[in-house]
């Protein structure tokens, strides 16, 4: 798996003494931007399942049908994901906040967590309540970009409802109460 050519001439950060973007500020400049919450799930060694919350999710082509999460590197959903070669993606419903934080701790397991074994995605968990969206996916490709993975997935499989998706925005929860024109 290869590091996305760009990441290779990504410029230099600024110096001392010159103006410089903090962690603090880029996570306020990116809150800005609402995102759906999605879970990825995958299954660990020895089939154990374990999943991580994602904002950076995108479709990246139809034909094949290819998805993109970011996952930090060392975040041991992903390394479970390379060694599984598959997972899937979540997208929240509006009641699916606490499975977001639950998710989001680093070492959390699946107690509490109803799911089921794919049948497309080598027997990956999908959950079974709380979701608008899953994406089944075989793994395509990973590329380094900073301190995290771009993981690229072929979905295989999949289902979509109508209810209201789960809404990050500013560090805070919500949901789309209303219909969109």
């Amino acid at each position: 798996m290869g590091s996305l050519e760009s990441a290779k001439r990504l410029p230099r950060p600024p110096t001392d003494g010159e103006d410089s973007l903090g962690s603090d500020q880029f996570r306020n400049i990116m809150g800005s931007f609402p995102s759906g919450i999605t879970v990825v799930t995958t299954l660990g060694p020895g089939a154990v399942p374990c999943g991580a919350t994602v904002t950076a999710f995108a479709s990246i082509s139809l034909q094949p049908p290819v998805l993109m999460v970011s996952l930090a590197a060392g975040s041991r959903t992903l390394g479970a994901i390379r060694r599984h070669g598959a997972f899937a993606v979540h997208v929240l419903d509006s009641s699916g906040a606490a499975v977001s934080q639950h998710f989001a701790a680093p070492a959390s397991g699946f107690d509490g967590i109803a799911w089921e074994p794919s049948g497309l995605a080598r027997g990956v968990p999908l959950l079974s309540r709380h979701t608008v969206a899953h994406a089944e996916c075989l793994l395509h490709d990973i590329h380094t970009v900073g301190d995290h993975q771009l993981v690229l997935g072929l979905a295989v499989g999949g289902r979509a409802s109508q209810d209201m998706p789960l809404v990050y925005h500013r560090r805070t929860y919500t949901s789309i109460t209303e219909e969109l024109v």
